[in-house]
């Protein structure tokens, strides 16, 4: 049974084994991309990334074709604002 209160929809067991799933994958993913982001921090569910901009999409493309289920999504900074 799924909760869907968890990040990526990860059931809640014991020892937040979703949380290791996608650490676990977060590391294979940075290990495979070509073109690798310049910072990258992680928290929960969020990360916060530097690239430079012409890898951003390819980077995105990469993540996202590893496991179909897990998305990474892109919100870019406005003016001298970054989003929420």
């Amino acid at each position: 049974m799924t909760d869907t209160r968890s990040p990526h929809g990860f059931s809640c067991f014991p020892g937040n084994s979703g949380f290791s799933y996608i650490e676990d994958f977060d590391e294979r993913a940075l290990d495979i991309t070509p073109n690798p982001p310049l910072l990258w921090l992680w928290y929960m569910d969020d990360t916060f990334t530097v690239f430079q901009e012409y890898f951003i999409a390819k980077f995105t493309d990469n993540f996202n074709s590893i496991d179909l289920h897990i998305q990474f999504t892109v919100k870019e900074k406005e003016g001298h604002y970054y989003p929420s």
